[in-house]
């Protein structure tokens, strides 16, 4: 019986470290959790270039590219609504006369994003994949969302997970 009392100590220190030590797994998981972050803006297209290759017309290895001024859509980055807050450059090669492979480097106030996907000139929105980022957007995933509105102007909306 006096064995089994003297290992009431220890066992009890056990249980007691288990028990403290218990929630720093979940607190720890909580610090690596991704941020998540949404950014709405409105892109007016400037001068598109066009590397038309044979056949004439939109056809396969054909590139179309150029730059975008990008505005607030909705007040963020500290700033009003239709605020300028940065730009990107996207190029689309087509791999048929209306699909083809997205890609763009969009410029933010405190990083920028990368966007890789899959393109169609069939619809008025695409949904492209957010590959990465840097800056403030370092490794970022997530998706771009991109609606036509009037004129060379579309609505641009991001959804990102930064780790």
């Amino acid at each position: 019986m006096v064995k089994d009392l003297q290992a009431v100590p220890g066992v009890i220190l056990g249980v007691l470290l288990g028990v403290l030590l218990l929630p720093l797994p979940a607190a720890a998981a909580r610090n690596t959790a991704d941020a998540t972050l949404t950014i709405r803006l409105i892109s007016t297209v400037g001068r598109i270039k066009i590397r038309d290759r044979p056949p004439q017309g939109p056809s396969k290895g054909d590139v179309i590219s150029g730059p975008s001024v990008l505005r607030n859509a909705v007040k963020q980055f500290g700033r009003p609504k239709g605020t300028d807050v940065g730009h990107d450059y996207e190029t689309i090669t087509l791999a048929t006369a209306k699909t083809g492979t997205l890609r763009a480097k969009v410029y933010l106030p405190g990083g920028t994003l990368r966007v890789r996907g899959r393109w169609t000139s069939k619809t008025n929105a695409e949904t492209v994949p957010v590959v990465g980022g840097a800056g403030r957007y370092a490794n970022a995933r997530g998706t771009s969302y991109v609606r036509d509105l009037s004129g060379k102007r579309s609505l641009n909306v991001y959804h990102l997970r930064i780790p």
